[in-house]
């Protein structure tokens, strides 16, 4: 999977996929690589911000299901990496501001792939009849 608002990670010196899909008797599973707050060039952008950071991290993810005709609705799993409380708690609050409260978050508090990342979400999605229930949190 390629992002509208992000280049490939080993244009900048990662070595991961930004997500990959794969299709089954028409059903396809969009799996979506840890994302976050990271620019085109490579660069964390709104470092101790919070709500930027999060803001970033949705529309990035909402990119690379856009690429693959699908959108936040089509997500079953998402996996939120925070590196505190607080910023999950932030997160929820932007979710409710959003109206995308539907997107099914299971936190792990942890330290996220950068010093400055404070927030990182990896997720599943999936198109043409899914294949197991949603999961709500």
């Amino acid at each position: 999977m390629r992002s509208s608002r992000q280049n490939e990670a080993m244009e900048y010196g990662s070595s991961f996929s930004r997500g990959m899909n794969v299709s089954v008797e028409g059903k396809k599973t969009l799996y979506i690589s840890g994302t976050a707050s990271i620019n085109p060039g490579g660069e964390t952008i709104y470092c101790n911000d919070h709500q930027g950071q999060i803001v970033e991290t949705i529309l990035n993810v909402a990119a690379l299901l856009q690429t693959e005709n699908a959108g936040q609705k089509d997500l079953v799993q998402a996996t939120v990496f925070c590196k505190t409380k607080e910023n999950y708690e932030q997160l929820l609050r932007i979710k409710r501001l959003l109206e995308i409260e539907h997107i099914p978050l299971l936190p792990v508090y942890a330290d996220v792939c950068r010093d400055n990342l404070l927030v990182e979400i990896e997720a599943i999605g999936q198109t043409g009849g899914h294949t197991c229930d949603r999961l709500d949190f």
